[in-house]
């Protein structure tokens, strides 16, 4: 995401925020008009290109249930029950 620039509101930073890794040194910067200008960088807007993707979490070994977390890159929800919660 280099040289990348979206708005404040822009749904990519419900899941891309740092750190986003382990030993992510990765940082976001606020920026003017100005700067963009200065910066010759341009908006960027993640409508339409952000993917779902289903995750295990964990394994309910008295249930046999495979617990499952589903994400695209701007929401989380979760199909895990609450009791089951870490």
């Amino acid at each position: 995401m280099d040289n990348k620039a979206f708005r404040f509101g822009d749904r990519i930073w419900d899941a891309h925020y740092p750190p986003n890794d382990f030993n992510c040194r990765c940082m976001v910067k606020a920026l003017t008009e100005e700067d963009l200008k200065e910066q010759k960088l341009q908006l960027s807007k993640s409508d339409g290109k952000l993917q779902e993707a289903s995750q295990e979490v964990r394994t309910d070994k008295s249930a046999g249930e495979v617990i499952h977390q589903h994400r695209d890159s701007a929401t989380t929800s979760s199909t895990t029950p609450a009791s089951l919660r870490p």
